[in-house]
């Protein structure tokens, strides 16, 4: 047994892979993907068996739904089907065992295994692979910051919660919520194609009261990104934009900024124009999104551009 990643991942020496980790157990001919490629793929909504007679090599055997698309899997080696596992993905994290995709009767086994990954080769293969998934998941912390009732926890609870609460509290304080995001990363060199990034997103929303600045100097340290959350019924609250980007990089440097006009439901009671806020996040090179808690609308995508720029902006 190869365990890797701080012994996370454990990848039998026994199997053979292929470098979408698809595995064959020459024993008994079971199919399945191993432990490093389902961190890869994330989380599996669905599975589609793209054929239920026979497989070929190196051609699609199946088509896995993921948070960002399709990942199609290729087969090991040719050979005839003798049961297809429809409870695969309700068993992966027993890979090895109820988890398996297939289970083939090889026709030509010894000339499939050739090419595989196997024996001596699978540890410096799997340390390398590991290394690449502890790259494409990010831990980041986000700093919300805003007048009182302007809505961030709101913003935040939609995020993390997905629910409303009309009558939240004000913020005393700080307070917390974590969730996952996931986004496609096109870099500058198309021969690297296209990384998928999953994101975790550790949001501290702050008191915007003036007596909680203190404490609020506390939080801001290592924060990776920040939202500027402003009310659009709300004249002073986005007149007050300049004064919270000023401590934001006062205590933490010039980190990636989000503006959100924020309450976009209250139609009729509108101040600020879409036009003149997006003039002005351009004017100061930040990206501006509009948002409801109330509704959801734009949050998810909020707290998602945001992780993409933060990882943007360090790969430059």
């Amino acid at each position: 047994m190869v365990v890797v990643g701080d012994g996370r991942y454990k990848i039998p020496d026994e199997l053979a892979y292929t470098t979408q980790h698809v595995y064959i157990n020459s024993e008994n001919g079971k199919i399945g993907l191993d432990e490093l490629g389902i961190d890869f793929i994330g989380k599996p909504k669905e599975i589609e068996f793209l054929t239920k007679n026979k497989v070929e090599k190196g051609k699609p055997f199946a088509s896995i739904a993921i948070v960002n698309g399709m990942i199609t899997l290729n087969s090991p080696v040719s050979g005839n089907i003798k049961e297809i596992n429809t409870d695969a993905l309700k068993n992966l994290d027993q890979t090895y065992d109820k988890g398996y995709f297939l289970i083939v009767s090889p026709a030509n086994l010894e000339a499939d295994l050739g090419d595989l990954i196997k024996g001596d080769k699978i540890e410096e293969w799997a340390k390398k692979e590991a290394q690449q998934v502890a790259r494409s998941v990010f831990n980041y912390k986000i700093i919300e910051v805003g007048d009182s009732t302007v809505g961030k926890t709101a913003i935040k609870v939609r995020f993390t919660d997905d629910y409303f609460k009309k009558d939240l509290k004000s913020t005393l304080g700080v307070d917390f919520g974590s969730k996952e995001v996931h986004f496609d990363y096109f870099g500058e060199d198309p021969m690297l194609g296209v990384e998928k990034i999953t994101a975790k997103l550790n949001v501290w929303d702050t008191g915007g009261q003036e007596a909680y600045g203190g404490l609020r100097k506390m939080y801001y340290k290592e924060a990776r990104g920040c939202l500027v959350v402003f009310d659009v019924t709300n004249a002073a609250s986005y007149e007050h934009i300049p004064k919270w980007v000023d401590e934001l990089y006062s205590n933490v440097g010039p980190i990636p900024v989000l503006l959100v006009g924020n309450k976009i439901d209250l139609v009729d009671q509108r101040k600020i124009k879409k036009d003149e806020a997006e003039k002005f996040a351009k004017e100061k090179g930040y990206l501006y999104i509009e948002t409801s808690a109330l509704t959801g609308e734009n949050v998810l995508n909020a707290f998602t551009n945001l992780a993409r720029l933060i990882y943007e902006t360090k790969k430059k």
